[in-house]
């Protein structure tokens, strides 16, 4: 067998090897990041970013962390003059780059290093966005030297790692445009806090997403939970997606809106009543805070009116006033306190 001969057949075995695994691998779980079996890299993309952007990226980091990621990048304006440095957090490696192209593909290439096919690599965009003005609308985000589009980012990625798994969350203006170009495969999950062609200007988000996240280790426990919660207080603006190929090949967008309402998947209707039965038991609890108070309040309004009796007599009816008053103003100042207690006391006897 000649020398060109047995490399191509090498490329084969090769090819049909890594087939053959894909197709196994594609019932991995790989949505649950804190039991994913293989390792775990991350990027956190933050070219062009304010002060309270770097909230978001410390928010990443520690989740990122916290979960034992082998390895976070971080790619942000902060470090633009300065050489890359290496720390550690949590036994995971963490480098710092400078917001520049070629920082992008020094990041993967180096968890291409040290990464197998099948491990997870998770790309976390936070900053400033914006969408390119064509009918596609892709997104865009600007780095210290040059623009660079989804489109552009996606091709990268895919031709350094191609085979890995593949979380993708876009957290800046026209998110859903930019993350929306990486889903092409079961291997790929994409998330936006916002929906198509739409801005980002919370962030509240990233710290619900990212604090259920660190909880759960669930990416879509964490989506289900900040998306619930920016609808809960009623942000207008923010309408966050989750992206996925279902088992038919198809791109689906979470969740699915049907006559004005949300509807969620199958995978996600185990997750949506275990939270929803989660807050039905918080509002039970703060109901039974409440009227625990009410009671106390009552209780000790009508022991302090008997003790201002007892000593200034019924007739005294300004003394007795300003005993009252200071009474309550006690009783304010350990309100919190006792919202606690009966909070605890509500959730043992429920327990």
């Amino acid at each position: 067998m000649s020398n060109i001969q047995s490399d191509r057949y090498k490329q084969n075995v090769v090819k049909e090897y890594k087939k053959f695994y894909t197709t196994i691998d594609q019932n991995v779980d790989f949505d649950n990041v804190k039991e994913f079996a293989g390792k775990k890299h991350a990027i956190i993309l933050a070219p062009a970013i304010e002060l309270r952007h770097y909230i978001n990226i410390l928010q990443a980091k520690k989740a990122f962390s916290e979960l034992k990621y082998d390895s976070i990048d971080i790619i942000s304006p902060e470090h633009s003059e300065i050489q890359p440095s290496t720390t550690t957090m949590n036994s995971s490696i963490i480098n710092q780059y400078s917001a520049k192209t070629k920082s992008i593909e020094n990041a993967l290439y180096n968890i291409q290093k040290n990464s197998s096919y099948n491990d997870l690599f998770t790309l976390y965009v936070t900053g400033h966005g914006n969408k390119k003005n064509t009918l596609k609308g892709s997104g865009v985000i600007r780095l210290k030297d040059t623009i660079i589009s989804s489109e552009d980012l996606n091709i990268e990625v895919k031709r350094i790692l191609p085979e890995n798994y593949k979380i993708i969350i876009a957290d800046q203006c026209y998110g859903f445009n930019f993350m929306y170009d990486f889903i092409d495969s079961q291997k790929t999950i994409g998330i936006s806090a916002s929906t198509i062609d739409s801005k980002s200007v919370e962030e509240t988000f990233p710290e619900e997403f990212f604090s259920a996240l660190i909880k759960t280790g669930n990416i879509k426990t964490a989506f289900y939970h900040a998306y619930k919660n920016d609808i809960n207080v009623g942000l207008d603006n923010h309408d966050p997606r989750f992206v996925e190929i279902n088992e038919n090949g198809e791109k689906i967008v979470v969740p699915i809106i049907s006559g004005g309402e949300p509807k969620w998947p199958s995978d996600f209707e185990k997750i949506s009543k275990e939270y929803d039965e989660n807050e039905y038991e918080t509002y039970k609890a703060t109901e039974y805070a409440k009227k625990y108070h009410e009671k106390r309040m009552d209780i000790d309004t009508e022991l302090s009116r008997e003790i201002s009796k007892e000593i200034f007599g019924e007739s005294d009816k300004i003394c007795d006033e300003k005993i009252l008053t200071k009474q309550a103003a006690q009783l304010k100042s350990i309100s919190d306190s006792q919202f606690r207690k009966a909070t605890k006391e509500y959730q043992k006897h429920m327990m």
